[in-house]
C-alpha cells in the first residue's frame, strides 16, 4: 500500500503552492516540488519511506536520462524542459550513489510508472480506495494522534484526519502551522 500511495501522491508538492510560498519551473509546475512534497506529507503523518520514494522521482528521471540516453528521447517536452530546472542528467559520482540506495530498484520501478501513467483516458479507481489506503497508513503509522511541536511552543495535532490548533481548537483547512485567530 505504500507504494500505490507514493505513485498517488508523487507530484503533490505542485499543488502546496495554494498553501506557501513557492518557485516555478516557467509554466510547468513548482521548482523542488518532489521535495516540498515530502517535507509537506511528513508533517502530516506518512511514512518516511512513503517520503523518500516521493522525494526521489526526480532524482530517478535524472538517473535514468545519464544511464540511458535512449529514456530521455521518450520523455515528453515538458519533463525534458523540467529536467533542466531539476538539474540535468546526474553525473557519474551521483549515479553511483543513487545505484547503491537501499531502494533504487524501487524508485526506479516507480519512475517507470510515472512515465506509464501519461495514458490518458484509462478508467481509474474509485478515490474511496485511496482514502481508505492513506487512513489505514496513518492510523498504523502515527498510531491515531500525532502531537508536532512548532515554534512558540505552539502545538497542532492530527486527529481525525484534522489539523486543529491547541490554543483555540479551530480546524486549520491549509494544515499550516497556526490557525487564522492565532498567528
Amino acid at each position: 500500500d505504500e507504494v500505490i500511495l507514493d505513485a498517488f501522491f508523487h507530484d503533490i508538492g505542485h499543488l502546496c503552492e495554494h498553501i506557501m510560498d513557492v518557485n516555478y519551473m516557467d509554466s510547468y509546475g513548482v521548482v523542488d516540488h518532489e521535495k516540498i512534497g515530502a517535507r509537506y506529507l511528513a508533517t502530516k503523518g506518512f511514512s518516511k519511506r512513503i517520503t523518500k520514494l516521493i522525494e526521489s522521482h526526480v532524482a530517478a528521471k535524472r538517473y535514468l536520462t545519464y544511464k540511458n540516453p535512449c529514456y530521455y528521447k521518450k520523455l515528453s517536452d515538458a519533463s525534458k524542459s523540467t529536467l533542466n530546472f531539476q538539474g540535468g542528467p546526474m553525473n557519474q559520482e551521483e549515479a553511483t550513489a543513487f545505484e547503491n540506495d537501499e531502494w533504487f530498484t524501487l524508485y526506479i520501478s516507480l519512475r517507470e510508472w510515472d512515465e506509464k501513467a501519461k495514458v490518458e483516458n484509462l478508467p481509474l479507481p474509485d478515490l474511496i480506495k485511496y482514502k481508505k489506503m492513506m487512513i489505514q497508513h496513518l492510523t498504523k503509522n502515527i498510531n491515531y494522534v500525532r502531537i508536532i511541536v512548532l515554534d512558540r511552543v505552539h502545538v497542532n495535532y492530527w486527529l481525525d484526519s484534522r489539523l486543529l490548533c491547541i490554543s483555540c481548537g479551530q480546524h486549520d483547512p491549509y494544515l499550516v502551522s497556526y490557525c487564522g485567530d492565532c498567528r
